[in-house]
């Protein structure tokens, strides 16, 4: 009968091994590259070594909590409502939106922005769909203060204050072809007074007024500005605005 074959016999650094030469496959790792096993091998030990065996890692951070997942948040039904909307109908709405939302604001311009309407026996400003008229036999002159338009009458009262958007030579040029005076500057520009409580040469109830309209002006509440405005000039008292500031003069004659 033959012979059963004889074990396998290795040698491994200095090492005599029988059968089976198999390690271990974490023995295996845990030799360095000359072969030699480390002793003493830790686990913190190993995963220097062997810098991939790290275990597992941490789960990711939870996403980002967008607008629609928030308990509120503004125009959340909108934003739900656009997430769901697929390509390209989402780009072309965006596009159709945006669109929509410039004409909006062009519109908004257009109504607050003065419109002048020139004739020789009328002057028509007209802001926000008001109409003011004005005769001319009333205005004794035009002329710019800053980025506004301002009448004035005989008496220097200020028949109009308007901001204005329209190009000064073309308006001056009209307005000087239909018969009234364009003056190069404000003729009162040295009468102006700045405005603070408890001014003295006011008159009668025109400081109360004055610290109405400042309010007024704080809240951006123009309506409410421009009806004391009104309220000053029936008390022979002129304002105009500079910056956060308010200064008056009078067209009360003095005695």
């Amino acid at each position: 009968m033959p012979r059963p074959a004889a074990p396998a016999h290795t040698h491994q650094a200095g090492r005599h091994t029988h059968g089976d030469t198999s390690e271990p496959a974490q023995e295996a790792a845990d030799r360095d590259p000359r072969g030699n096993r480390p002793r003493g091998v830790t686990p913190d030990r190993r995963r220097r070594l062997h810098p991939a065996r790290r275990g597992p890692r941490r789960p990711p951070p939870p996403p980002r909590r967008t607008a629609p997942e928030l308990k509120w948040a503004p125009f959340k039904g909108p934003a739900e409502l656009l997430t769901s909307v697929p390509e390209p109908c989402l780009t072309l709405g965006a596009v159709g939106l945006g669109t929509l939302l410039g004409l909006l604001l062009a519109f908004l311009a257009l109504h607050e922005s003065l419109s002048v309407r020139i004739t020789d026996d009328l002057l028509v400003l007209t802001v926000r769909d008001t109409a003011h008229e004005i005769p001319r036999q009333d205005v004794a002159s035009a002329h710019r203060d800053g980025k506004q338009l301002v009448l004035l009458a005989h008496d220097g009262t200020e028949l109009a204050r308007e901001d204005s958007d329209l190009p000064w030579n073309r308006l001056s040029t009209a307005l000087t072809a239909h018969g009234y005076r364009w003056a190069p500057q404000d003729p009162h520009r040295d009468a102006w007074r700045r405005w603070v409580p408890g001014t003295p040469g006011l008159p009668a109830g025109a400081d109360a007024l004055l610290k109405a309209r400042a309010g007024a002006r704080r809240r951006d509440d123009a309506d409410e500005a421009r009806e004391l405005r009104e309220e000053l000039r029936r008390l022979g008292v002129t304002v105009r605005d500079e910056k956060n500031r308010q200064y008056w003069r009078s067209t009360v004659p003095q005695s």
